[in-house]
């Protein structure tokens, strides 16, 4: 009964929605093909460009973790993946207080050129351009390929390449010709996942590329809230739903047919025996951590000193101003608010689905091998093409739920459903079941057997999975700016649109609460990490 209720509630608020897309995007007419065509080639070959690229900066601190045991290895790895698990919007405006007009760069490029004498000719920025948007998708994707490529590489066995070396092989030719190819699954897996990622980027795009970018993602918010073609901003979902998928199909078949041959190995690492690779360890690990902290130290220190003249909360305390003195409008104060109640409701609401269902999982391996890919089916979906498909749906009768305060928790319940399953399920499985039937022996219902017996032994997945849902939906941007009320803003939709606004105070008020959403992400992914350091 409860199986049956967890997939008719997923039916209704995942299947229905996509099903409204695919009838739209169906009897769509008077499609512009060759504007779609457009759209299409630049959201792949600027999401080839940027992954070609991320592999280029990101090979070399893999290497390094991936070769050697140093002080500060594990940090340097904790470090790379900062950027991935910040929301979109934070990089974002990290990077234009870094790279923007009047970024940190431009401003001391031009300090630097007066100091030796002559005029910076104007100033410099990334924003609005091409090089702006890859460089922000290698910043966002970069740890990814360190963590992923660099995990893999440390099991490869290194006496294979010695072997070669005592054969004859120098260095080079034996790593073209033995440890590249051991490498070449983990690198292409990895690479595959990170062109997903950019493919589908929304919120970097939107925030650096300016009006004169537009991946699918992109497109699709526009052409459904910028030009109100409905018709064809379904037609661009279609495709999206259609790459995005042939995609992670591929995905998941390169990491099943790969991922086994190494699991079980142990790291080969080694400590650095000569001057030179110590030198390219304090290389590697001070442009990494460079690369990976300063966009977000200049941020924190553009939303604290906001003159140039020293610390001030001014921008802080203008969060609680309404500068439009609107009913429809709200303080960007009271986003944090906003965002903090639909988080508590996701954790809520994906917990009650995440729970039972893995729980009837767990307990019947032939219902588990059909449910569980059926289950992460939303990894592959956007949550822009989501966000229209709620518009498509619920926007109009005979559901007309649109604007109701409890439909943006259920979106972002489904954007962290497959994440929460993921995390419950494994410690659902190792449950040990004699214990259930020792309860049961004693008299215990099956509730009480639930409460006394389950709850505790899942106790710390329990936390990982509420941290993350907890997390996502404080960050998630690309269906809560399609479906979210003018009044009740989440804090990544106010971070977007005080970005969007004419004014110093309006960006240094993104600025402060980019800072505010940074740290509350990093203390929900502190408490998972902690949770899955307690549970090893």
């Amino acid at each position: 009964m409860l199986l049956l209720a967890v997939l008719g509630f997923l039916g209704l608020f995942y299947g229905y929605p996509l099903l409204r897309v695919l009838f739209y995007a169906v009897n769509a007419s008077a499609i512009q093909w060759g504007r779609v065509w457009q759209v299409v080639w630049f959201t792949t070959w600027q999401a080839a460009l940027s992954t070609l690229l991320t592999v280029g900066v990101g090979l070399p601190a893999a290497w390094l973790v991936g070769r050697f045991r140093f002080v500060g290895r594990d940090l340097l790895l904790a470090v790379s993946g900062i950027p991935f698990v910040l929301p979109t919007v934070v990089l974002g405006v990290a990077l234009t207080a870094l790279l923007g007009p009047n970024g940190w760069l431009s401003q001391s490029l031009a300090q630097l050129t007066s100091a030796l004498g002559f005029v910076f000719p104007k100033q410099f920025t990334l924003m609005g351009t091409l090089g702006g948007i890859v460089f922000a998708h290698v910043f966002y994707n970069v740890g990814i390929l360190i963590r992923l490529v660099g995990e893999y590489w440390a099991k490869l066995d290194l006496q294979l390449e010695q072997a070669a070396q005592r054969l004859g092989a120098n260095r080079w030719q034996s790593a073209l010709t033995i440890g590249l190819p051991l490498l070449a699954p983990s690198l292409l897996t990895a690479s595959l996942l990170i062109f997903i990622f950019d493919f589908t980027s929304f919120g970097v795009v939107l925030l650096i590329g300016g009006p004169q970018y537009a991946t699918l993602e992109v497109a699709i918010y526009r052409q459904a809230l910028g030009f109100g073609n409905l018709p064809v901003a379904a037609v661009l979902s279609l495709f999206q739903l259609l790459l995005t998928g042939l995609l992670m199909a591929l995905y998941s078949h390169l990491q099943r047919r790969w991922s086994y041959s190494l699991t079980n190995q142990r790291p080969h690492l080694r400590r650095p025996t000569n001057w030179w690779q110590w030198l390219a360890i304090v290389a590697v690990a001070i442009f990494t951590a460079l690369w990976v902290l300063l966009p977000l130290v200049v941020l924190a220190w553009k939303a604290l000193n906001p003159l140039g003249a020293g610390i001030s909360l001014q921008y802080f305390q203008a969060l609680f101003q309404n500068s439009r003195n609107s009913l429809f409008f709200v303080s960007p104060a009271q986003s944090i608010y906003f965002s903090l109640r639909n988080a508590l409701a996701t954790v809520l609401i994906s917990l009650a689905l995440g729970l039972p269902l893995t729980w009837q999982m767990a307990h019947a391996p032939r219902l588990s091998y059909w449910l569980e890919p059926l289950l992460l089916v939303p990894l592959g979906t956007s949550a822009v093409t989501l966000g229209l498909g709620y518009l498509l749906g619920f926007g109009q009768s005979p559901l007309r739920w649109l604007g109701q305060p409890w439909l943006l928790p259920i979106v972002h319940s489904l954007v962290a459903f497959p994440f929460v399953v993921r995390s419950l399920l494994p410690a659902m499985r190792m449950l040990q079941v004699r214990l259930i039937q020792a309860a049961q022996l004693l008299g215990a219902s099956p509730s009480a057997v639930f409460l006394t017996v389950v709850l505790p032994l899942v106790g710390r997945a329990l936390g990982v999975a509420a941290s993350f849902a907890f997390a996502l939906s404080l960050g998630e941007f690309g269906a809560t700016l399609l479906i979210t009320r003018p009044d009740t803003p989440t804090l990544p939709v106010a971070i977007y649109r005080l970005l969007s606004q004419p004014g110093a105070l309006n960006v240094g008020q993104s600025y402060a609460l980019s800072v505010i959403l940074m740290l509350f992400c990093m203390v929900s992914l502190l408490l998972t990490q902690g949770w899955q350091i307690t549970a090893e």
